[in-house]
């Protein structure tokens, strides 16, 4: 994931080490990752395994995710 990786070089550490990402079919991090990227549906899967989400102190989820979400919606209700 491009945007850990480029963190990680920002930090001067190797992507997995203090800045990783996870998603569906590979997890780049390890329990000295301090800032986990993860797309959406990792998340969810995060929160089934854990609810409360006490292992995250801060969860940040990205605007463009509601707006593609919002936008494929409006075009799906009119054709072109």
């Amino acid at each position: 994931m491009s945007v850990a990786a480029r963190v990680a070089e920002e930090m001067g550490v190797k992507v997995g080490a203090e800045a990783g990402y996870c998603i569906r079919f590979e997890d780049c991090t390890s329990e000295r990752t301090r800032i986990k990227y993860m797309t959406d549906g990792m998340l969810l899967r995060e929160f089934l395994t854990e609810p409360d989400l006490k292992t995250y102190s801060v969860i940040m989820i990205g605007w463009w995710r509601h707006f593609r979400t919002r936008s494929q919606r409006a075009r799906s209700r009119y054709p072109p």
